[in-house]
């Protein structure tokens, strides 16, 4: 009787955890990026393009003939054959026919290399007609117009012989922490529930296997039937997550897909070794103390590749670290797991661990600790992008619930050597649920970005003589697109000069675009004046950093109007 109460207040437990999961929203944040394309979103385009060009920031895997897509105004796709991922793994390549007037929209669904989904869309426009050139087919850098996208930032007065400094303004730190409780997806979610279940797994086996001797049959039985319990419970988690990857990568309609994505991905293969490894546990576990060991490696390893570690450029040396970080979490939640559930009925036997259990989890609270700071300088490029970036914010968290624990298994141990009294139960309690929440946190981190993402820049300023766009794509770092239009009195002339130069801060090292008048279209007018474009294409944003846009306009009076931004390249 008391074995199956103690089973049902360990489903209990599982089944409340899952429901309140389900019930709060978490985001999580895949970090695979479009950084760069061709033709630019909502260009208009005189010639016909010969290609679609898309770049990531980071590797690409499974392309199919739906990972990018180019349809007319009527949703018909128009394609000369499926995209190709060029050398470097990181871009698609589409090669088009000649195109005929009309607007058109890009679609892309590709799986990057950590197994994160990347999909969206955007519209361009063809002016001229299919008898007219077409552009190269090769996936060059082409000489697209920038134009002004529909959202304008707040209208800011320039006035002659003075400068103007609108100050970029990053997302505020309450919208960071805002957005990390919306807009969850329902395979974010079923990822943490796996990942919490995972380490209660882990961590009974480890226990299992570190408390065999010496104990009863009673106390050995006890335990296999929980580890059991949870081996269930993490195969049927497992299957849920498998089944929205499946779905959220390429659905369930084509079988032979499903085949590739399962064994021709690295985020796939992952998933398809640890459902293989769960259903193999339920027949070879408990029995041998060598087979436990190489199940638990094989499973902690396994689950590694599925994230960050497979991106990183330190591969070997973040698995290792993330290996050891998991079998220390998974040392301490097994530890509270086996407390609790003993707590009531067996409250005997967990008189004789207690001790045993605080030594571990200070040896795992350490490792967990220096694990995590050297992942984490392994993961962000700059220490200080961990407070501009969700990833940032989630660690800042997870460190804070950790101090707490920190200080709940101190109180714990001082009572227990000073007074020999195990009136502990509700701190243990907490010490578990706080567990779960850093165990939370800890799956979001891993689908999180720990570096910020350029966006392409649109800065528009409007004045009472001139207006003023300014455009850098895609804002990174190395070859960069650059465009500045300006809008002048009818009766005021070409401009005399427009000129534009970024300087690094606080070197002050200075780079001056090199920018050309074009032609373009004048789909943005304002009554009474002129539009005058000048762009520069392929110049070099040498290296990461906050740099200040310097622009300045001369009329054909010499009146001068300057324009100064400061803007920040990751």
């Amino acid at each position: 009787m008391s074995l199956n109460k103690a089973q049902r207040r360990l489903r209990i437990t599982l089944c409340m955890w899952l429901l309140v999961l389900a019930l709060i929203p978490i985001q999580a944040f895949g970090h695979t990026k479009l950084i760069e394309m061709h033709p630019m979103p909502d260009s208009q385009l005189e010639l016909s393009p010969g290609h679609v060009y898309l770049m990531f920031n980071q590797k690409l895997e499974a392309i199919t003939e739906e990972s990018l897509v180019i349809m007319d105004d009527v949703g018909k796709a128009i394609s000369t054959g499926p995209a190709v991922i060029g050398a470097e793994g990181k871009s698609l390549h589409l090669t088009l026919p000649k195109l005929m007037t009309g607007s058109y929209v890009v679609h892309y669904h590709v799986i990057s290399l950590d197994g994160h989904v990347v999909e969206g869309n955007y519209a361009f426009t063809v002016l001229a007609d299919n008898e007219l050139a077409t552009e190269p087919t090769e996936p060059t850098k082409p000489d697209v117009p920038l134009v002004m996208p529909d959202e304008q930032e707040p209208p800011i007065e320039a006035s002659p012989n003075s400068g103007v400094i609108p100050v970029e303004v990053d997302q505020g730190l309450l919208d960071q922490w805002t957005s990390l409780f919306t807009d969850t997806e329902a395979v974010d979610i079923l990822r943490m529930v796996y990942f919490v279940v995972l380490l209660l797994l882990v961590g009974m086996l480890i226990w299992h296997i570190v408390l065999k001797r010496g104990r009863s049959v009673e106390d050995v039985n006890r335990h296999q039937n929980w580890i059991l319990q949870l081996q269930r419970i993490h195969l049927l988690v497992l299957i849920a997550v498998v089944s929205q990857f499946v779905q959220h990568t390429v659905g369930f309609e084509d079988w032979q897909r499903v085949r590739d994505i399962l064994i021709g991905t690295t985020a796939g293969i992952g998933w398809s070794v640890l459902l293989v490894l769960s259903i193999l546990g339920l027949g070879i576990l408990q029995r041998s103390r060598f087979i436990d060991v190489v199940w638990l490696l094989a499973v902690v390893v396994t689950k590694t590749q599925i994230g960050h570690p497979a991106a990183s450029d330190y591969r070997l040396l973040v698995t290792i670290l993330t290996v050891i970080h998991l079998f220390a979490a998974a040392l301490w939640a097994g530890g509270l797991l086996y407390l609790i559930l003993l707590w009531r009925r067996y409250r005997h036997v967990a008189e004789k661990l207690i001790l045993k259990f605080s030594n571990a989890s200070l040896i795992a609270i350490t490792l967990l600790v220096i694990s995590g700071v050297v992942n984490s300088i392994l993961y962000v490029s700059d220490l200080s992008y961990i407070f501009q970036t969700r990833w940032g914010l989630i660690l800042l968290l997870k460190v804070a619930f950790v101090g707490v624990v920190i200080l709940i298994g101190a109180w714990i141990r001082r009572r227990y050597i000073r007074n020999g009294l195990l009136h502990v139960s509700t701190w243990i309690k907490l010490d578990f649920i706080i567990l779960i929440v850093i165990t939370s946190l800890a799956a979001l981190l891993t689908t999180a970005e720990p570096n910020p993402s350029n966006e392409p820049l649109h800065w528009h300023v409007m004045g009472d003589m001139v207006h003023m766009t300014a455009e850098i794509s895609p804002k990174a770092p190395g070859d960069n697109r650059f465009a500045v239009r300006v809008w002048l009195p009818e009766n005021s002339g070409d401009p005399k000069d427009v000129s534009m130069s970024l300087t690094r801060q606080p070197s002050g090292d200075k780079n001056n675009i090199t920018l050309s008048r074009v032609n373009g279209s004048n789909e943005y007018s304002f009554s009474g004046f002129n539009e005058y474009i000048y762009q520069a294409e392929s110049e070099q944003l040498d290296r990461a950093g906050v740099w200040q846009i310097n622009i300045t306009v001369i009329d054909q009076q010499d009146q001068l109007w300057t324009y100064k931004k400061q803007i920040r390249v990751y």
